[in-house]
C-alpha cells in the first residue's frame, strides 16, 4: 500500500507570516502538519509515503520518503499536481490532502473498505464549523448521500434537504484498478476539455473534488467510509491555533491499543469474539467495536470479565503513551509550579519539586532542596529527621554541601559528607535522610531518582496475592555460598526431584550434592552443567551474583571513571556515578557535552533515559522518531524522559545528569522476546489476529 501526500500548495490563506512555508510545513504545536499525517500513516502500516512537493521542494527533509517535485504547481491545482505522481496511482493507494491533521483510525477504516475508489466523509462536520468564523460553511467540500449509501454529488456548497450531507475530509483510497481507471478518465478528459470542468474554470485549475463527480457522473461507484470528527482541516490561522488547542483529542491512540489487548486476552482464553459476547451478556457489535478499537471497553463488562474469567482488572488496561513523539521534557518553570514544602518534626524540613516523569518510564525523580542546617556531622543529631526507607531503589545526584545520613547493615546511624558531583545508590527500605551543611552559603540540593525494579507492579502484586507464602520467594543471597545452596535447591524442589534422583542423573555423589545445598561448597562450572541439563534449566537459573555489595554505594566525584565518546568525535566526556551490579540495567552518568557542530544521532540506549540539565547554559536535544526529526532547546533545570532506543544526540556547551534505568523489559523479559525471535516481535507486541482461521488451515 502506497500513499500520496499531495503538498503543492503554499497555504495563501493562511497568514502572512507563514507565505513562504508550504502547508505541510506549517508548525503545530512543535512538528509540522505532515509529520502527523506521516506518523498517523506508519502506525496503520503504510510505510511507502510519496509526497508532491512545489515551489518551496528545498524546505522538505522528511527521512524514507519518496518526493516528486511539482515544477508546474502555479499553472494548476490539486488534481494536476496528483498527476505528477500518476504511476503510484497504479497500485493500492491512499491519497490525502496536506493540510489535515486526523486519528489513525481514520486511516485504518479506510483500509477496511472493499471498494475500488473510497473516500472519508464526515457526517458531524457542521459541528466543525461552529468555532471556524474565518471559515465560513459555504466552503466545505460537501457530499450528498442517498439512503442507499450512494454518493450522488461532491462538490462545494450543496443546497439539498432530501438527502445526507456530509463534509469531505481530503482522504482517498484508491485500489489498483480503481487508480487506473482515475488516471484512465482523468487522461480522456484532459485530451477533451476545452473550458469549465464541473467548479472548475478548466480541467488544468480542477481539484479533485471535481474528477470524483467526472467518476459518479460517468457511472462510476464512490464508496463512502463515514467518520465522525477526529480530524482538522488547517485553511486559515483561526484553523491553526484550533488544531493546536485540541490535538490532543485526535492523537490518542489508546482505543485502538486496547482493543488489540482485548483481542490477545480472548485470544490466551480461547474464546471468539461471539464466546465473548454471549459470557458477557453483550452484543457481538458491542465486542467486535471494542477489538477495533471503535469503543472504549466499559467498566461494567470488565467487571463482568473478571468476575467470569481468569483474569484481573490490570489485564485489560494499558499503559497511557504520554510519550508518543519517543520524549517528555519538563521545563523548570512547570517544575517550579509544583514545589512544596514539607515538614519534619514541626520545621520546614525538604522543599519538593516534580522533574519529567513519564507513565511509560519506571523512574520518580525529584528536585529536593535540603532546608535543615546541621554544624556538625554527627548521625545521631537531634535537628536530623529519619524516614523508614520505601519500596524503591534510589539513584541521589549532589549538589552543593549535603550530608548523607543512612543505617548500615547492622543498623548503626551513619554519615557521608557529599559535595557537588558526588552520588550515592541505596536499596530499598534502608533508613536515610539529608541535610544541608551549615557552612555552606546555600541550601544543599539532591536530585533523587527513586524506580522500580522488577518486584513492581505485576510482582508485587502477585506477592500479596500469596500474603505469608509469597515470603518464601525470597532467598537466602547473604553470601555466596548461602546464595548458590539457595538455587540449586529450589530449583530441584519445584522440579520434584530428590538429591538421589539428582545424583543418578548427575553422577554426582549424594554428599557432594549436601554440601552444595548446605552451603558448605559453591559447584564448579562443569558441575553446574550436569545439574542444569538433569534440571532442564539454563546454567546461569543456578548462578549467584558474582559480587555481593553493600546496600548503600557512594561514589565520590573524583572518584568517577571518565571517558570519551564517541571515540572519533569526542562530542561527549563522561563520568560514571554510582552503580551497583545488582542492577545492571541500571547506568548513572554526569555528561559534559564538548562543543560540536556534528549532525550525527550519536546516541541510543535501550534503557529508559532521565536527563537533568544540571550546567549553566542552554543546549539543543535533536532526535529522530518513525524518520521524523525533531529539535529542542533544552534550558538549566529543564528535564526529559527518553524512551528506549530512541536515536539523539546532545549539541552545545554544558552539563547533563543521565540516568538510565531498564523498565520491565530488559533482563529475563528480554531473553524470552529473543527466544520468540525478531520475526515474531512485533505480534507479540500488537498481535491483531485471532488464533485460528474460521476457514481452517492445511
Amino acid at each position: 500500500m502506497n500513499a500520496i501526500i499531495i503538498a503543492a500548495g503554499d497555504g495563501k490563506r493562511i497568514s502572512d507570516n507563514v507565505k513562504s512555508t508550504p502547508k505541510a510545513l506549517i508548525n503545530v504545536n512543535g512538528q509540522p502538519i505532515i509529520n502527523y499525517q506521516i506518523q498517523a500513516l506508519r502506525e496503520a502500516g503504510i510505510n511507502n509515503i510519496i509526497v508532491i512537493t512545489g515551489k518551496h521542494h528545498e524546505k522538505f527533509g522528511i527521512k524514507n520518503v519518496h518526493y516528486i517535485h511539482d515544477s508546474n504547481s502555479a499553472k494548476h491545482d490539486i488534481l494536476g499536481s496528483l498527476m505528477e505522481a500518476k504511476d503510484f496511482l497504479k497500485d493500492d493507494v491512499i491519497v490525502l490532502y496536506s493540510d489535515i491533521i486526523f486519528d489513525t483510525k481514520i486511516i485504518r477504516q479506510m483500509l477496511d473498505t472493499k471498494g475500488d475508489i473510497s473516500i472519508a466523509i464526515d457526517m458531524n462536520w457542521r459541528k466543525n464549523y461552529e468555532e471556524r468564523m474565518d471559515n465560513p460553511i459555504s466552503g466545505a467540500e460537501n457530499v450528498l448521500v442517498n439512503e442507499e449509501k450512494n454518493i450522488l454529488s461532491i462538490k462545494k456548497n450543496i443546497k439539498n434537504n432530501e438527502y445526507s450531507l456530509g463534509e469531505f475530509v481530503g482522504i482517498v483510497k484508491f485500489s489498483k484498478p480503481g487508480g487506473n481507471t482515475f488516471v484512465q478518465k482523468y487522461e480522456e478528459v484532459f485530451k477533451k476539455n476545452k473550458g469549465k470542468f464541473h467548479d472548475a474554470p478548466s480541467i488544468l485549475k480542477a481539484y479533485l473534488t471535481d474528477m470524483l463527480q467526472e467518476l459518479i457522473d460517468s457511472g462510476i461507484k464512490i464508496e463512502p467510509v463515514f467518520i465522525s470528527g477526529n480530524w482538522y482541516e488547517i485553511d486559515t490561522l483561526e484553523d491553526l491555533e484550533r488544531t493546536r488547542k485540541n490535538i490532543k483529542k485526535i492523537r490518542n491512540d489508546y482505543s485502538y491499543r486496547s482493543g488489540i489487548n482485548f483481542l490477545g486476552v480472548l485470544n490466551d482464553l480461547k474464546r471468539r469474539p461471539k464466546d465473548a459476547a454471549e459470557e458477557l451478556g453483550v452484543s457481538l457489535d458491542d465486542i467486535v467495536s471494542i477489538i477495533n478499537g471503535e469503543k472504549e471497553i466499559s467498566y461494567d463488562i470488565i467487571k463482568r470479565a473478571t468476575e467470569i474469567w481468569p483474569i484481573n482488572i490490570a489485564d485489560l488496561f494499558l499503559i497511557h503513551d504520554d510519550c508518543p513523539n519517543g520524549i517528555r521534557i519538563m521545563r523548570a518553570e512547570d517544575s517550579k509550579k509544583s514545589q512544596r514544602i514539607m515538614d519534619r518534626g514541626g520545621l520546614p524540613y525538604y522543599e519538593y519539586r516534580d522533574t519529567a516523569m513519564s507513565k511509560v518510564a519506571p523512574f520518580r525523580p525529584e528536585w529536593i532542596l535540603e532546608l535543615c542546617s546541621v554544624s556538625d556531622n554527627d548521625p545521631t543529631n537531634n535537628f536530623i529527621q529519619w524516614n523508614n526507607g520505601h519500596f524503591l531503589h534510589q539513584f541521589t545526584y549532589f549538589i552543593g554541601n549535603v550530608n548523607f545520613y543512612y543505617k548500615d547493615k547492622d543498623g548503626k546511624k551513619q554519615t557521608a559528607v557529599m559535595n557537588t558531583g558526588d552520588s550515592m545508590y541505596i536499596t530499598p527500605f534502608v533508613p536515610h535522610t539529608f541535610a544541608t551543611r551549615s557552612d555552606s552559603e546555600s541550601k544543599g540540593l539532591i536530585i533523587a531518582i527513586t524506580y522500580g525494579g522488577k518486584l513492581n507492579g505485576e510482582s508485587q502484586r502477585e506477592l500479596s496475592s500469596m500474603y505469608n507464602l509469597g515470603t518464601k520467594f525470597a532467598l537466602d543471597f547473604s553470601s555466596m555460598e548461602s546464595a548458590s545452596s539457595s538455587l540449586l535447591k529450589f530449583h530441584r524442589e519445584i522440579s520434584t526431584i530428590s538429591l538421589e534422583e539428582l545424583s543418578k542423573r548427575t553422577c554426582i555423589s549424594l554428599q557432594e550434592l549436601e554440601s552444595f545445598e548446605s552451603a558448605l561448597i559453591i559447584p564448579q562450572l562443569s558441575q553446574l552443567e550436569k545439574i542444569a541439563t538433569a534440571l532442564t534449566i539454563n546454567v546461569r537459573d543456578l548462578l549467584p551474583n558474582s559480587k555481593i555489595e553493600n546496600k548503600v554505594i557512594i561514589k565520590k566525584h573524583k572518584d568517577t571513571k571518565i571517558w570519551y565518546y564517541p571515540e572519533n568525535t569526542k562530542c561527549y566526556k563522561f563520568h560514571e556515578l554510582a552503580s551497583t551490579t545488582a542492577l545492571p540495567f541500571s547506568k548513572s552518568f554526569e555528561v559534559y557535552l564538548l562543543n560540536s557542530d556534528n549532525s550525527e544521532l550519536d546516541l541510543q540506549l535501550g534503557l529508559h533515559q532521565y536527563v537533568y540539565n544540571i550546567g549553566e547554559t542552554s543546549i539543543t536535544l535533536n532526535w529522530e522518531l518513525n524518520d521524523i526529526k525533531y529539535s529542542e532547546n533544552i534550558h538549566p533545570n529543564d528535564s526529559l524522559c527518553i524512551k528506549p532506543f530512541v536515536k539523539h544526540n546532545f549539541r552545545g556547551n554544558g552539563k547533563l545528569l543521565i540516568l538510565g534505568i531498564a523498565g520491565k523489559i530488559s533482563g529475563d523479559s528480554q531473553r524470552e522476546l529473543s527466544i520468540i525471535g525478531k520475526e515474531h516481535a512485533k505480534r507479540t507486541i500488537s498481535d491483531t489476529s485471532p488464533w485460528f482461521g474460521k476457514k481452517g488451515k492445511n
